[in-house]
């Protein structure tokens, strides 16, 4: 070879080393990237698996979602890498793949979705193409899509994919389960099985298939939930499943009335090792099967040993409020019951329990303030029928230790023959009454009359909360204070409430509230004999026979009301539900005959409203046949809104109607709207009013207030991004979650470091909380340094002090305080006490009276009013949905905190979850994607798109009085 051809040659061999060299660089560069995507999906899996599985306990971090989601973060932008640089690769559908998981576990959908379609159109011979079917079906079903979710996951069924074939029947069945349809989950998971008789979820699906059985409460359907729990145990079920398939057996058997079987069971998985981990819930069952059987000391005993073997956890704290229950309703010991529930707190805070107890004890705290009102408006109306009489001068004549002659109320029986100790008289007690300013007003009892005895002394409707012997007169002037706080923020233009309005809702709060029987029949009862005219009657005598039925097991006793409401009240719908629980025929309520007439007269409303001469008389007679229902005053209504719309001009007239809704109807809800129209008109609020009106047949639903948590500011302003963190810290401090907080208060300050101290004030508060004084004192000082607002600092810094010995301190700040929160109930006292404190020259206190020193921030102190964003109308509901309870959930309920971007149109733009557990997270994400809003509007009437907190309550279906019991509305007497 000539030295020319070796030239040659070699120039061809070192130019295909060079290009295999880069070829195989170029490889190694595409996969390694690939590879870290992977690593990082695999990382955020196991840390997502563990976050879940510690949800069951509620122990997790709430910071560890956002640690998973960062790295599934990581894993879209390394995949990203693929798609962008190396599109020839052959990796290009395994990193859309990954994109569409990732994108989907950090709640994405929309983007995930768009990624795996892209994966479908782009490469249909993929071997992840029926992976990627599912797993958009899996998106579409989270953006409220669920027809076209349903069509995909049948396609994957039909082409008997034997992985992603099963899993999709068993999305179908969930489907259903949410949908509360349980005869369709139940067909589709038979059919699944029918389908898929090897696949590894047939235990799981036999386990639904039983729960769905159980769900239907039919006659037979128990047998056949049996049997299916029966079927998962024989299908080599994991622990868990086993687990809730026995359990579920039990509690079969206890619905079957055979609990003796169901106790059997729940002792054999005691004995069982393998299941201590769910030991605690297995004792609540046991402790509520000897309750039924009123065990109360075997009952205790269980609830005793969950908090000693499983402390600071979900089940100790739902054992401590069983506690609280047990004492509630079967002792009637409501002091030692809140005690219990006061606990439940401390054990675990941000349990359902302790949702649950908190609950509970709102509703004493109502009751109580109720039961003054009552007892307030009683004896206003005894002392007008027997006013007290001045009392004679003492002759000499009159004997020592003899009492003159008097005409005036005696000293007040009691109720249910329970003595109560009174002042002196009770005509003391009136003449303070009268002093004050009632929120029963005299003249809505006109209709009642007080009781009295043969001897003329007053038997009073309730008993005064403030007269129980555990009460101190401490415990009287707090809820004095607390009643007169809610006097003072009631609008001057609110509808007063009569005496048998509230009677009713303290008998609601026995009953549904607390469950106390006797005492929620007793009020019943005296409503319907003391109240006969009331429009509360018959709901009352329903409420009590469902009491009887319902919590006495006493159906003869439930007889007597039915049949008092078929004979007295013999139209109304309660009359008809009385009826078909008796077994007599059903007669058309008036309320029946009312929706058809008013059914059959819209229509030429409808059609051409301008002709009034056409509709008009047709509805005001249905009106007037028909007064005392519900339809009749939706009538009303309608009439008067569409004179107002098509007849301006006759404003007197429509002014009247409206006015006759308020009389005639102020029960219901369309009396409240016209109360609500004449406020507005008079503040000026017509525009909003407006928008209110329009949900002309909707009414209030739990589920509809929302919380202002900030504006969501533009791209590039700096300002508006620092006051958005600061409201989300801000929550969260109220929330109880101190490292979140401290996380926004720190991103608030990164976007504007100087004047912002109330983010120095929130880390402040946020390391007190946490017990980190030091750190929080230093912020504190900051805060006051960068102009805080708050009052927070100076509290802190005044507690501080004291605790560090530091007199000359305390007194600077707690003069700073008495200064800045006037407002404080608290503080205002402590000016009482130390009025030279806000003198020009004040004296100093001594730091033994400052130890006895307690104020503390009211709640207003962690809230930033709208007027911080410039926020003029806040938002409100347009259109609530109320969310499904899952079916896979174990019949507790749950509450899901979710944060929504409500944008100028009033749409959920975004929804997001601030706390909460699966699956009740999905159920409630679901249902705020369907919510429509009001949006809010700055100053010119500008819309804002503004971040809102919703809390959605999700309650599992329960055995409770028919709707018509508490409809909102009373029904009227017999037609």
């Amino acid at each position: 070879m000539s030295a020319d051809s070796r030239w040659r040659f070699g120039r061809v061999w070192h130019g295909l080393v060079l290009g295999l060299l880069v070829a195989v660089l170029s490889s190694c560069v595409y996969f390694n990237t690939f590879y870290n995507a992977e690593k990082y999906f695999r990382d955020a899996e196991k840390k997502r698996t563990k976050y879940e599985r510690e949800l069951g306990n509620r122990s997790v971090n709430q910071r560890a979602r956002g640690t998973y989601e960062g790295l599934y973060e990581k894993a879209v932008r390394k995949a990203s890498l693929v798609l962008d640089k190396h599109r020839e690769s052959d990796l290009v559908d395994d990193a859309m793949f990954l994109i569409g998981r990732a994108l989907y576990w950090k709640r994405d959908y929309q983007y995930a979705s768009r990624s795996l379609q892209d994966l479908e159109d782009n490469f249909p011979n993929s071997e992840f193409l029926d992976q990627a079917r599912y797993w958009r079906a899996l998106c579409l079903d989270k953006l409220s899509q669920p027809e076209e979710a349903r069509a995909l996951f049948r396609s994957l069924m039909s082409d008997r994919r034997p992985i992603v074939g099963a899993l999709s029947g068993l999305r179908l069945g969930e489907m259903s389960d949410r949908d509360e349809d349980w005869n369709s989950a139940i067909q589709q998971y038979r059919s699944t099985l029918e389908a898929f008789p090897r696949t590894k979820l047939r235990s799981q699906l036999w386990l639904r298939i039983g729960r769905a059985h159980m769900a239907l409460d039919e006659p037979g359907q128990i047998d056949s939930s049996l049997a299916a729990f029966s079927q998962a145990l024989q299908a080599d079920p994991p622990d868990s499943i086993e687990y809730r398939a026995r359990l579920l057996s039990g509690q079969a058997l206890y619905s079957k009335g055979d609990g003796e079987a169901a106790l059997a069971v729940y002792e054999k998985l005691l004995r069982e090792g393998r299941f201590r981990g769910w030991e605690g819930e297995t004792r609540l069952l046991i402790g509520d099967y000897h309750r039924a059987r009123a065990d109360i000391d075997q009952a205790l005993a269980e609830y005793e040993q969950i908090r000693d073997d499983f402390p600071q956890s979900d089940v100790s704290a739902r054992a401590l409020y069983e506690t609280g229950l047990l004492y509630l309703r079967q002792e009637g010991d409501r002091l030692l019951a809140s005690e219990y529930l006061e606990e439940v707190s401390k054990e675990k805070q941000g349990s359902i329990a302790d949702s649950l107890a908190r609950e509970m004890i709102k509703t004493f705290t109502a009751l109580d303030d109720l039961l003054e009102n009552v007892f307030e408006a009683d004896s206003l109306a005894a002392v007008a029928m027997h006013p007290p009489q001045p009392e004679p001068e003492l002759g000499p004549e009159t004997k020592e230790g003899q009492d003159p002659d008097s005409t005036g109320v005696d000293e007040v029986a009691t109720l249910d023959s329970t003595s109560v100790s009174m002042p002196d008289t009770v005509v003391a007690e009136v003449s303070a009454v009268i002093d004050d300013t009632s929120s029963v007003a005299y003249e809505d009892t006109a209709s009642y009359l007080p009781a009295f005895d043969e001897t003329g002394r007053w038997q009073p409707l309730v008993t005064r909360p403030s007269l129980r012997e555990q009460n101190d007169e401490e415990d009287d002037e707090e809820r004095q204070r607390r009643i007169q706080q809610a006097r003072s923020r009631r609008s001057r233009t609110a509808r007063t409430e009569t005496l048998e309005d509230q009677l009713f809702t303290v008998a609601d709060l026995y009953r549904a509230g607390m469950e106390q029987a006797d005492s929620a029949a007793h009020f019943y009862g005296v409503l319907a004999q003391r109240f006969p005219k009331s429009p509360h009657v018959p709901r009352a005598l329903w409420n009590l026979a469902w009491v009887h039925s319902t919590l006495r097991q006493d159906r003869q006793a439930a007889e007597r009301p039915m049949r008092r409401l078929i004979e007295e009240f013999p139209t109304t719908v309660h009359a008809g539900a009385a009826r078909r629980f008796l077994g007599f025929d059903a007669i058309p309520s008036a309320e029946d005959l009312a929706v058809q007439e008013f059914l059959r007269l819209e229509a030429p409303r409808l059609e051409t409203p301008e002709q009034v001469e056409r509709w008009l008389p047709g509805l005001d007679s249905l009106i007037q046949a028909y007064p005392r229902t519900l339809t009749a005053a939706k009538a009303a209504f309608v009439v008067a809104r569409t004179l107002e719309t098509v007849r301006p001009q006759d404003s007197v007239e429509v002014e009247a109607r409206f006015a006759r809704i308020g009389d005639e109807f102020s029960h219901t809800r369309y009396g409240e709207l016209v109360r609500l129209r004449t406020q507005s008109k008079r503040d000026g609020m017509v525009a909003r009013l407006e928008r209110t009106l329009q949900r002309l047949g909707e009414g209030s639903r739990p589920g509809e207030r929302l919380t202002l948590l900030a504006v969501e500011p533009v791209e590039e302003d700096s300002a508006g991004f620092s006051r958005k963190f600061l409201g989300l810290g801000m929550r969260a401090l109220r929330r109880g979650q101190f490292e979140r907080a401290a996380e926004w208060f720190e991103l608030s300050l990164e976007e504007k470091q100087t004047r912002n101290g109330l983010a120095h004030a929130g880390l402040g508060e946020a390391a007190w909380r946490q017990g980190y004084f030091s750190d929080a004192v230093e912020h504190f000082r900051t805060g006051l340094v960068n102009a805080s607002t708050s009052v927070l600092p100076l509290h802190r810094l005044f507690e501080y002090h004291v605790r560090e010995d530091n007199p000359d301190s305390a007194n600077h700040y707690l003069r700073l305080t008495m200064r800045q929160d006037r407002d404080n109930i608290e503080v205002q006292r402590l000016v009482d006490r130390f009025p030279t404190l806000i003198r020009a020259e004040p004296e100093e206190v001594e730091i033994s009276e400052l130890e006895t020193v307690e104020i503390a921030p009211d709640s207003t102190a962690l809230e930033l009013s709208p007027g911080f964003f410039t926020i003029v109308e806040e938002p409100f509901v347009r259109e609530s949905v109320q969310p499904l309870y899952p079916a896979e959930a174990n019949g507790d309920s749950a509450q899901v905190v979710v944060d929504i971007l409500i944008n100028e149109d009033g749409e959920p733009e975004l929804v997001d979850v601030f706390s909460g557990d699966e699956p009740f997270v999905t159920a409630a994400l679901a249902a705020a994607r369907r919510y429509r809003f009001y949006a809010a509007e700055g100053r010119n009437e500008f819309l804002m798109p503004v971040w809102v907190e919703l809390a959605l309550t999700l309650k599992p279906p329960s055995i409770s009085p028919p709707a018509i019991a508490d409809a909102g509305e009373p029904a009227g007497a017999a037609e």
